[in-house]
């Protein structure tokens, strides 16, 4: 009697060249790897579909950050349901139509099953085992190196996927297709990858079942002890959780970086120093409105944020109390500078995603109009004046907002102060002419502008 180790389930006659064309062939060959494509596609409708939704609900409104944690949350579950579901199809692929293991164990394998005294028996039982434990185990290896390739893989590409939508030096378009090339790139091998390691997951399941059927049996006649833990339990599952579930992840990954790339709009402006300097102007208040505009009346590049600037300064004059000939008055100013400077301070309170590490930008505005001597002696020049008005303001804000909670409380260290050359010019012929000038007259270059941080 010739017993029957581990056998697997007759596979079925191939066609014969004769009968079979090789389109139908193909044709058979796509219709059964349907779960690959749908494998395959199902992220990048579900990446385009949250994609087009998140654009459309953001040109609505800002969402806040508990309607982006549940949006996080919600992919995370799905992600994790598509997985469960590429597994299990996995598993039905390897049981093939009878849902069984394709691997069974012959319990012929012992001449007596109840002689417990059968070495023979014992010593091909014995058999059996290691050789079914060899093969998961060289499945098992197989899945840790595919596993390290991906990681490795991973790593390797989006270093240069980040490096691409860094550079400086690189065109729109370049950044782009490079961008959307390393996506591409990604999402085929965690494609490949993940086919791979499921697949031989399924496997090694398949190959359990005759390896638990035959330590069940050398604990029944032999009380050969099992080893291990049962796969249904916690500990099983968690730790092969890693190989089940990083794979599906880095293609998923892959496939929403991609889409970004592609919809994405390379070479839009950014905040730099120079952008400062030449800030949009804040329109005015409209007659009967309120002092000041709400906050965000005008913003540059990416991230700042510009308020309305401040009262003008009198000609020549670097605070709120000077009394200059010709301008209004120092408790006129002063009270407009008081209402001026709870709107910043408000503003400032109120700015979005606050932090300590948050600055505010003061831009400090001088005429065109020669200073005199005793004023020239004082500031050298309008820039030192222009200077001078930035750092009044500075001190007013330090101490409004010295009794406030430390993420808003205004230090030296985070007021940066700035100054930019005048707007406008006197006319020639008024110079040529002698005449003096008035208080009215450029009164928009003797202002100080103040930059938010801003999340826009």
């Amino acid at each position: 009697m010739t017993p029957a180790n581990v056998q697997s389930s007759p596979a079925p006659p191939a066609p014969s060249g004769n009968n079979v064309s090789k389109w139908t062939v193909i044709l058979e060959t796509i219709k059964a790897s349907r779960s690959l494509v749908y494998f395959g596609a199902m992220p990048w409708v579900a990446v385009f579909a949250l994609v087009l939704l998140i654009q459309w609900m953001w040109s609505a409104s800002r969402w806040s950050g508990g309607c982006k944690f549940v949006l996080l949350f919600v992919s995370a579950c799905l992600i994790l349901l598509y997985e469960r579901w590429f597994i299990r199809l996995t598993r039905t692929a390897v049981a093939g139509e009878t849902g069984e293991s394709p691997y069974t164990f012959s319990k012929k394998l012992l001449p007596d099953p109840h002689d417990a005294d059968d070495d023979e028996g014992f010593k091909r039982l014995t058999q059996v085992v290691d050789k079914l434990q060899s093969r998961i185990g060289e499945e098992y290896s197989d899945i840790h190196s595919r596993i390290g390739w991906l990681v490795a893989g991973q790593a390797f590409l989006l270093t240069g996927f980040v490096t691409v939508v860094n550079a400086e030096r690189m065109s729109a378009g370049s950044k782009q297709w490079l961008t959307i090339g390393i996506g591409l790139a990604g999402a085929a091998i965690s494609f490949v990858l993940a086919l791979s390691i499921f697949y031989a997951t399924a496997l090694v399941e398949a190959l359990k079942v005759p390896r638990d059927a035959a330590e069940d049996l050398a604990e029944e006649v032999f009380n050969v002890p099992k080893t291990g833990v049962r796969a249904d339990t916690g500990v099983h599952k968690f730790g092969h959780y890693a190989t089940r579930y990083i794979p599906c992840l880095a293609y998923v990954v892959w496939v929403a970086l991609t889409v970004l790339a592609i919809r994405a709009t390379f070479g839009q402006a950014t905040a730099s120093a120079m952008t400062l300097m030449f800030p949009p102007v804040a329109t005015a208040a409209p007659p009967g409105g309120p002092a000041f505009p709400p906050v965000g009346p005008a913003t540059s590049g990416r991230g700042w944020q510009v308020l309305t600037p401040s009262p003008s300064f009198a000609l020549g004059a670097a605070t709120f109390d000077a009394q200059v000939a010709g301008c209004p008055g120092p408790d006129e100013t002063r009270k407009k500078a008081k209402e001026w400077l709870n709107y910043v301070v408000d503003a400032w309170q109120k700015r979005e995603s606050s932090a300590k590490s948050d600055v505010l930008i003061l831009v400090g505005g001088a005429d065109r109009i020669r200073l005199g001597d005793a004023l020239r002696q004082q500031y050298d020049t309008n820039m030192g004046l222009a200077r001078s008005r930035a750092e009044t303001i500075k001190a007013m804000l330090i101490t409004a907002t010295g009794s406030t909670p430390e993420k808003h409380q205004l230090t030296p260290d985070r007021i940066l102060v700035l100054v930019t050359g005048p707007q406008y010019s006197p006319r020639a012929g008024k110079l040529l002419a002698g005449q003096k000038e008035t208080c009215e007259e450029f009164a928009d270059d003797r202002t100080v502008q103040v930059w938010l941080p801003s999340s826009g």
